[in-house]
């Protein structure tokens, strides 16, 4: 698997610990439910369900149910209104 992580992702993540770990969430009601990529900070709490990478100095837990289109993983900083978020793109969404 290919991982990149973009330069101010980068930059906020070496700021927050050098640690982050890319779980699946699922969302919605009843009846539609989606399920997608969340970036959390620190390593997980069931390690033994990730794959660990290393990025620039920067550890990275991906959960090995994650499905990929192109076996590669992009992670991304968002800035809207001085809130940082990342954004995940390569996710096969389920």
């Amino acid at each position: 698997m290919k991982l990149v992580i973009d330069k101010p992702a980068l930059d906020y993540i070496k700021e927050k610990g050098k640690v982050i770990n890319i779980d699946l969430i699922t969302s919605g009601s009843c009846c539609a439910k989606l399920t997608e990529p969340k970036v959390k900070f620190g390593s997980p709490k069931l390690i033994q369900k990730f794959e660990e990478y290393f990025v620039d100095d920067v550890q990275v837990y991906v959960n090995k149910f994650i499905r990929l289109k192109d076996d590669a993983l992009t992670i991304s900083l968002n800035k809207v209104l001085g809130i940082k978020s990342f954004y995940v793109t390569g996710v096969e969404i389920i």
